[in-house]
């Protein structure tokens, strides 16, 4: 399956990839040369469905039906929302505030 296992930097850093699922190609976390790790959790159809960074902050994605992500919802309590036209194409964008 050809999956990536690890790139190295022109500086010399390396960042490791993992995975859970031994059909997919989407890593389930990183971690870089400095220790730090981040975690990927992902739909049957390849949609990314949370991030958690280094620091532990999560990030959640909602999708449609069509797959467009329709919400970003970070752990801070920010969250902006997606619109898209019958075409598919991104009309709008606003978040939490209204803007």
């Amino acid at each position: 399956m050809g999956r990536l296992i690890q790139e190295t930097a022109p500086d010399g850093d390396i960042t490791r990839y993992r995975y859970d699922n031994p059909h997919s190609d989407l890593p389930c976390a990183t971690e870089d040369a400095t220790g730090s790790r981040k975690t990927m959790t992902w739909s049957r159809y390849g949609q990314l469905l949370s991030f958690t960074d280094c620091s532990g902050y999560v990030t959640r994605y909602d999708h449609d039906r069509f797959g467009q992500m329709t919400a970003v919802h970070r752990e801070e309590g920010l969250s902006q929302y997606r619109a898209y036209d019958s075409r598919g194409q991104l009309i709008a964008v606003k978040d939490t505030q209204g803007q």
